[in-house]
């Protein structure tokens, strides 16, 4: 079993609303400076206090990768500037084997006029490596930046892109125990962000524990091993990234028995089952997944016409379909009145998850709604898949296709 490399208990940070909140030794001296000058001159105003982390507990094996989600202002940010001793705890205690690397403002120590060479050791340095170690990675980090030709150009003239990819792929070569990310796996195309995610998979690979606080979905369900929701300062939950995924998404989704509409149509209800099942049964990815809309039309005899469409726990759309997305098909009137709308998606279309609902209304052409989020439903793997981790891939969908195996 993997040794314990990093254990925190009870860590907490309170902070005073009123004061400037300080992540720097720096910024702790002015503000306490400014605050002397104005004693007995300035009427302190009323602050209150609140706790950015509160009492967070958790633990960290030996290659482990820790997804860190939740709302702006939940404490992420917080977290890892704590863990980096850029601001101290309240409260609480840290323990660690190794050396922490935070990487929490990408581009660290580059400065405009130098060129990329210069900014390479300048930033390398203030990153912890002797000359001599980059001098060794020089060739490599350049190389995984894929700016080459551009390298003794003064990064003032550098895109965003080109300036990101190299101060990424410095702080990517360092010498890593416990490494901290903030938001960086953003930059570049998809090219290098494949890249980027491979490099983390070889980093925990060769024995790093790396943090990642990252509001992209797919980045947590791919890269992490573990994962955390906090909220408001407080450890909401932790488990595997589907898991906590699952848990943020539908926390947000609204109860799929309400009532939505206007003053021209109205959804009463929506009764999501697998095919042959009640409403409360579980789904498999192996069952056909019934969708019945029950609505009011409150004109007539205008036609109407439904249009639905998945979103994924990315909130991407995943697919779209009505029964007017026909060759041929001819809207029909319907008087006003209770109907009940059906659709089913076939079984092994999609991927076991958490999805939610979108719903477009149209009436004689013209939409008159858009509802998103207002029902959800959780696809299972079935028995087998369950016992067979290499089924376990993140994909949205997954058709069964038709196969052949020929020897030649």
């Amino acid at each position: 079993m993997p040794p314990i490399v990093l254990q925190v208990e009870n860590l907490s940070k309170k902070f005073t609303i009123g004061q400037k909140r300080s992540d720097n030794f720096r910024e702790d001296i002015v503000n306490t400076m400014r605050k002397w000058w104005s004693a007995g001159s300035i009427k302190q105003k009323n602050t209150n206090e609140f706790w950015a982390l509160d009492k967070v507990s958790f633990s960290l094996e030996k290659g482990e990768i820790l997804g860190i989600i939740g709302e702006n202002g939940a404490g992420k940010s917080t977290l890892l500037k704590i863990l980096s001793q850029i601001t101290a705890p309240s409260n609480g205690t840290i323990k660690y084997k190794g050396k922490f690397t935070a990487i929490l403002d990408i581009g660290t120590g580059f400065h405009p006029e130098l060129t990329g060479r210069e900014n390479v050791y300048l930033s390398g340095s203030i990153l912890g490596l002797s000359q001599q170690q980059i001098k060794d990675r020089f060739d490599t980090i350049v190389a995984f930046s894929g700016i080459t030709d551009f390298i003794d150009t003064p990064v003032k003239h550098y895109s965003n892109g080109m300036y990101l990819r190299l101060a990424f792929s410095v702080a990517f070569h360092l010498d890593v125990d416990i490494l901290l990310l903030d938001e960086v796996l953003s930059v570049g195309d998809a090219a290098f962000r494949r890249k980027a995610y491979d490099k983390i998979v070889d980093l925990a690979n060769s024995g790093a524990t790396i943090l990642l606080v990252s509001h992209n979905v797919n980045e947590i369900t791919d890269l992490c091993t573990k994962c955390m929701l906090l909220e408001k300062g407080r450890l909401k939950a932790w488990g595997t990234p589907k898991q906590i995924m699952q848990t943020y998404i539908a926390q947000h989704l609204v109860n799929k028995q309400q009532r939505i509409g206007n003053d021209k149509f109205t959804l009463q209800k929506v009764s999501i089952h697998a095919q042959n099942k009640l409403p409360d049964e579980a789904i498999y990815l192996n069952e056909a997944v019934i969708i019945n809309f029950y609505i009011e039309k409150k004109q007539s005899p205008k036609t109407v016409q439904i249009i639905l469409y998945l979103f994924d726990l990315a909130n991407v759309r995943l697919l779209t379909d009505s029964e007017v997305f026909r060759e041929g098909f001819e809207l029909y009137p319907m008087p006003k009145g209770n109907y009940q709308i059906s659709c089913k998606i076939p079984p092994y279309l999609l991927n076991h998850g958490l999805y939610s609902i979108g719903m477009l209304v149209v009436e004689n052409k013209e939409l008159v709604g858009e509802w998103t989020h207002f029902a959800k439903f959780n696809v299972l793997p079935t028995a087998w898949e369950r016992d067979e981790p290499w089924t376990n891939i993140s994909a949205c969908i997954r058709p069964q296709l038709n196969w052949e195996v020929q020897r030649f």
